[in-house]
């Protein structure tokens, strides 16, 4: 294995939709006739040779020229991981295509398996048993969020701590009484063991199911670890768990979704002056996001700075913790507007919001009097639980709100309620999505 071409293959992963050049629409007549062409390997599933959203016999036919001209090593043609691009890899994506089609429309227990290698979310190659038919999350709200926008949240049968914890009773109703397996950087082994589950979705090693280090720990399981919040994403998080329990059709419904949503922000910035002039601070006054943060990602693509990202270098990172250094470092660079990334929640007043501004746009004063973001009032909290494309729509809304209005940013929050989420008995408030501190209050 090329280690250096997998880091390679992992970065771009991590940027997969930075800019909306990566992807376009090859026809708009219709969902069924729908086919994205990006080409960021947004599917990283081994053998996805042409590195697009679909594994397919476009693929068979790109192993098939490589082994042809004798192409160079190409760690995503290569479906066996063997190191080397050859029949056995045909053969291999052969196997998984058939199996594929055999599985459609059948019920689970009649459903074929086939190995799947795979880059994780360490940007490690994998390996994996599809389908995938029960899965517990060992992870955050953001992968049952994702599980309930591809319809197949019936299939989640154990949680966490974390998603209990911030735990909106509007949006997860259906999961009240899904049992926790304990937390998400070590759950309890035992309860994993028992769960009628065969797959445990998790996150990045560093920080998610640390305790599992071989699957011979949780006897009749497997672990995945995809993506979800890494560096925004979710376009990634959502085709491969498509992939892996055939909601493929929901995925790119999904994907469709947040692809088109990113033309449309993109096209109104193209008329926004002083975009790259903009900087802002998103986080708490004790932690500043940044990097590979999925909502600090999705912020800068608007356009504007990221202070965070200025002090926190290491890309690898998610943030870094604000010290007296890094306050003199924030201040010099200047803020023109504070973002609070908190969890609001749909069963939450206006006033509830409000209240969870409020002690940290107090806080941040006191800590940054003299940046433009305290002297012009420029201070905000963001529901910090959205997808990102919705993320870099808030940014948009409350740094340009000259172009992006309250009314397209409500219509586009209530498309993703109507479209993606399982709502119970809300009436939609803006105040629960994006607020801006009230200095006078």
């Amino acid at each position: 294995m090329n280690k250096t071409q997998l880091i390679a293959i992992g970065a771009v992963l991590l940027v997969v939709i930075a800019g909306a050049s990566a992807f376009m629409i090859l026809s708009n007549d219709g969902e069924d006739k729908y086919r994205s062409s990006n080409t960021d390997f947004r599917l990283s599933i081994l053998g996805n040779a042409d590195g697009n959203d679909y594994l397919d016999r476009d693929d068979i036919a790109k192993i098939q020229e490589m082994i042809d001209t004798d192409a160079e090593y190409s760690q995503m043609a290569d479906a066996n991981n063997d190191g080397k691009i050859d029949a056995k890899d045909i053969a291999f994506l052969e196997n998984i295509l058939e199996v594929k089609e055999y599985n459609k429309g059948k019920a689970d227990a009649d459903k074929r398996t086939a190995v799947i290698n795979y880059i994780d979310v360490d940007n490690e190659i994998s390996s994996a048993n599809y389908p995938v038919k029960k899965y517990v999350i060992v992870n955050t709200q953001r992968q049952l969020s994702l599980s309930i926008a591809l319809g197949i949240g019936d299939r989640v049968v154990g949680i966490t701590n974390h998603i209990q914890t911030y735990f909106d009773e509007n949006l997860f109703a259906d999961f009240k009484d899904t049992p926790s397996m304990g937390t998400r950087d070590n759950p309890n082994l035992e309860l994993l063991a028992e769960v009628n589950a065969d797959t445990i979705l998790s996150g990045p090693s560093t920080t998610y199911a640390k305790n599992i280090t071989s699957t011979n720990q949780i006897p009749g399981k497997q672990l995945i670890r995809m993506a979800s919040w890494e560096g925004a994403n979710l376009a990634t998080g959502a085709l491969m768990l498509g992939f892996f329990t055939d909601a493929d059709d929901a995925a790119e419904s999904y994907v469709r979704w947040m692809d088109d949503l990113r033309v449309d922000i993109d096209e109104k910035l193209k008329t926004v002056d002083n975009v790259k002039a903009t900087k802002f601070y998103l986080g708490t006054p004790t932690y500043l996001y940044a990097q590979n943060d999925g909502c600090s990602t999705a912020l800068t693509w608007t356009g504007a700075t990221n202070v965070g990202n200025i002090i926190q270098t290491n890309t690898a990172k998610s943030g870094i913790s604000v010290d007296d250094n890094v306050r003199v470092q924030v201040a010099q660079t200047g803020v023109d507007v504070y973002i609070y990334g908190a969890y609001l929640y749909t069963h939450e007043s206006s006033q509830e919001c409000q209240d969870k501004l409020t002690d940290k746009a107090v806080s941040f004063s006191e800590r940054f009097p003299t940046t433009n973001a305290v002297k012009n009032n420029e201070i905000y909290v963001i529901n910090y639980d959205l997808p990102f494309v919705i993320a870099e729509l808030l940014g948009a809304y409350i740094m340009f709100d000259d172009v992006f209005s309250t009314n397209y940013v409500e219509s586009i929050i209530q498309e993703y309620l109507d479209r993606f989420c399982d709502v119970h008995d809300y009436q939609f408030n803006i105040d629960n999505f994006v607020q801006k501190y009230n200095a006078t209050a």
